[in-house]
């Protein structure tokens, strides 16, 4: 008798797994991540858990419909049917109206950048499938449209950059206490904007029935993240000062990584670099962003040795830089000179600045 007091509770605890609804891929997740998913609100319809809502319950354990509906937040009644809709939780969308009240472009926002939060897999035992959705699907389809459909063609070069980074130290040495600094990234947008301007196949867009050559040279800085890669733009680099440029690359940047993103930001860019130095990256070559007819892949800079006047060997530092270049818009002798002008305006940066 006493065992069965003691046995009796425990089969009245949780209802057993199976009757817990709940979508396949939130299964799976839950399965690798070991999370019980009768211990997740379920924000699907009749209370089905979604992976999303696994995924925020390892972060914050807050199901989006409970916050979503919250009066706390501040938000237009067309942002709060969003939110429903598309199942997002309200209290971390940043608001751009009035006192931080949420919109609906801000909510539709919200949803298309991508979160700082990625699930982390423990594969042990068994393979995970991580099914391929989202952002990480329309990378995918992208990418594989563009390899497929336009023939890459490739120029690396190595860049001695001796002046540009005494330039760029020269600069943030006179900036007032509390301004941007000058990031390599944005001397590298500036640079990129004037070869652009120079060379206008370059700043383009692939077209089934020509190429269209574009008035704006807008700049796209590739961040990464943990759920993707996305791509804000710098418009009319060409038009704006080093210190706007500056100021912009730091702000699409902090707000890419708080998925503080408008569709606007990431829209019309004309030309994108990809910058993978920082993660210790000597070369590579990047694939195009469509319709973009180019892209600039930029490594690491490396301390080498280099032959001087008399042949003598001299430190230097080098970085190198690669133009994949869409080879329907534009041939060869087009984006060598491109890439090589680029490479004499960094290695000359003052030619260009002044």
């Amino acid at each position: 008798t006493v065992a069965a007091e003691r046995t009796e509770p425990t089969a009245k605890v949780e209802p057993a797994l199976e009757e817990v609804k709940a979508s396949p891929v939130a299964r799976r997740v839950a399965d690798a991540q070991g999370v019980q998913l009768t211990q997740v609100a379920g924000s699907g319809r009749d209370g089905r858990i979604t992976r999303a809502d696994v995924e925020r319950h390892l972060t914050t354990g807050r199901p989006a419909a409970v916050v979503s509906d919250s009066a706390e937040v501040r938000a237009t009644p067309a942002a709060r049917r969003v939110a429903r809709e598309r199942q997002l939780d309200l209290s971390l969308i940043p608001g751009s109206g009035p006192h931080s009240r949420v919109q609906e472009a801000d909510a539709i926002a919200f949803q298309a950048a991508p979160s700082m939060t990625a699930p982390s897999y423990a594969v042990i035992g068994e393979p995970v499938l991580v099914p391929l959705e989202g952002m990480r699907k329309t990378i995918a389809d992208r990418m594989q449209a563009s390899a497929q459909n336009a023939p890459h063609i490739s120029f690396s070069l190595d860049v001695d950059m001796s002046r540009v980074i005494a330039f760029r130290n020269s600069v943030n040495e006179r900036l007032p206490a509390g301004q941007t600094k000058v990031s390599m990234t944005a001397l590298i947008v500036k640079l990129t904007s004037w070869a652009l301007r120079r060379h206008p196949f370059m700043n383009a867009y692939m077209r089934d029935d020509g190429v269209l050559l574009l008035p704006n040279v807008n700049v796209g800085v590739a961040v990464a993240l943990e759920s993707g890669l996305i791509v804000p733009v710098v418009r009319d680099a060409d038009r704006k000062g080093l210190h706007q440029i500056a100021t912009d690359v730091d702000d699409i940047s902090q707000r890419a990584r708080t998925g503080q993103l408008l569709p606007d930001d990431v829209a019309d860019g004309s030309f994108t670099i990809s910058n993978l130095g920082m993660f210790g990256i000597d070369q590579f070559t990047a694939i195009i962003n469509p319709p973009q007819v180019g892209i600039l892949a930029v490594g690491r800079t490396v301390e080498t040795f280099l032959p001087d006047g008399q042949g003598q060997p001299i430190l230097k530092p080098i970085m190198s830089i690669t133009l994949s270049a869409d080879h329907r818009a534009v041939d060869g002798v087009q984006a060598g000179r491109f890439i090589a002008d680029l490479r004499a305006a960094l290695e000359e940066p003052g030619s260009v600045m002044l």
